[in-house]
């Protein structure tokens, strides 16, 4: 079966585990269609790259900025200090007593030229300075003899928002741990939601496709049970082969099912089940006896099948009554879990198909119409069903034994 998008997109950014990455690489090997969908894949991150080119920055801002950064660290904090970028005539005379005069004021801003004097630049609107013409402000020194007018002197003057942010300039500047601590919370939360939503997008896969495999198998049993008066595949009572797995030999035997990948649940793939060939009931017999332990846990899949029924001290294999409550195949128990709940999803659930041929998610082990729990029989015995009402969904290596031997749940 073909592996999720979530999988191909993994096995590109090389983010997958590597039993998940062998059975990518495996299925690129085997299907030209998915080597297509890796391509598209790869074709359509390709435009990705774009994002991580830097554009060039302007011929000497690195040291324009170093400029700009040491003038507003050594300056006198209410001392206005030029953009750098826009190179001009722009030092200040300063006098031996640290004071400036009005004329050297205004040619350290406009120029030395008294033409420049007589015509002052107009203030760019790009440019967050303001110059004299466009405000007008009175500016005192400790040097002065009275108020000097910027519309004489020329000076550049910056608004509130650039005086506050030129007070705080010469300090140093930087993330706090308060900031690096809600940032790591931050990016763990975002990590965790999106692995999240990675998880549960493959969870929903898996089920979907598991869903279908018990539909076709399902729709196997079904028309077996048309061909054989009702009944659905008999396991044999005695002898090394009599396993509840042998309804999948049965069903390939008689062409009932001719998909091998249906016995496979995509869960049980991912967690190691490593899908082998089903053998017909014919190669089962070629077999030696000695390489049968090996082929039994394999034989019905990933899936268990309905382990018959006892009526009145007599074994009865599973019969087609149409029921919609009733189970007849599953994701494999567990034996581990407590519950013998399946491990397939997640530990979710399991998926069931019922005899009416519906195919439904179940949580938890008992079904929702009747309660009853289809992996033990009611006296908490993996066996066969007390009575035809009792369903029981056994995995591949168990035995329609009467007296039931298993396990009680703990």
């Amino acid at each position: 079966m073909p592996p999720p998008a979530e999988d191909l997109l993994g096995y590109l950014l090389d983010a997958l585990e590597e039993p998940e990455r062998q059975q990518v690489h495996a299925a690129l090997a085997q299907q030209e269609s998915l080597q297509q969908q890796l391509e598209d894949l790869r074709r359509l991150i390709s435009f990705l790259e774009l994002a991580h080119q830097m554009p060039e920055p302007p011929p000497g801002l690195a040291e324009r900025t170093c400029q700009w950064i040491t003038a507003v660290t050594t300056t006198l904090p209410n001392r206005p200090i030029p953009l750098p970028e826009r190179p001009r005539a722009e030092q200040m005379v300063q006098h031996q007593e640290g004071c400036f005069s009005e004329t050297e004021v205004a040619g350290a801003v406009v120029g030395q030229n008294s033409s420049d004097l007589a015509d002052p630049p107009r203030p760019s609107l790009q440019n967050p300075w303001l110059y004299a013409g466009s405000v007008s402000r009175e500016l005192e020194g400790p040097c002065s003899d009275g108020p000097v007018s910027t519309h004489q002197a020329g000076l550049p003057l910056r608004p509130k928002a650039w005086q506050e942010a030129a007070g705080l300039a010469g300090r140093a500047t930087g993330w706090r741990w308060p900031d690096l601590l809600v940032a790591a919370a931050v990016s763990i939360l975002l990590v965790l939601v999106l692995f999240g939503a990675i998880y549960y997008s493959r969870l929903r896969y898996e089920i979907t496709q598991c869903q279908e495999n018990l539909r076709r198998l399902g729709g196997g049993l079904i028309q077996y049970s048309e061909f054989h008066q009702g009944q659905f595949p008999a396991i044999p009572t005695d002898g090394p082969l009599a396993v509840t797995g042998m309804y999948g030999p049965i069903l390939i035997s008689e062409g009932f099912v001719q998909d091998q990948q249906a016995f496979w649940c995509p869960g049980a793939v991912r967690r190691g089940v490593a899908p082998v060939p089903i053998p017909t009931v014919a190669q089962l017999e070629r077999i030696a006896p000695e390489q049968w332990q090996a082929l039994l846990p394999r034989l019905g899949g990933a899936y268990g099948y309905s382990l018959g029924y006892i009526e009145s001290g007599q074994y009865r294999p599973p019969r087609n009554r149409h029921r919609s409550y009733f189970a007849v195949l599953a994701d494999a128990p567990s034996p581990e879990h407590p519950d013998w709940q399946s491990f397939h999803h997640g530990g979710e659930g399991q998926n069931v198909f019922f005899e009416d041929g519906h195919v439904q998610f179940v949580v938890g082990c008992r079904l929702p119409p009747s309660t009853d729990h289809f992996f033990l029989n009611h006296q908490g015995f993996l066996a066969p069903g007390i009575g035809p009402e009792d369903a029981v969904v056994a995995p591949a290596t168990a035995r329609p034994q009467v007296p039931a031997i298993s396990s009680r749940t703990q």
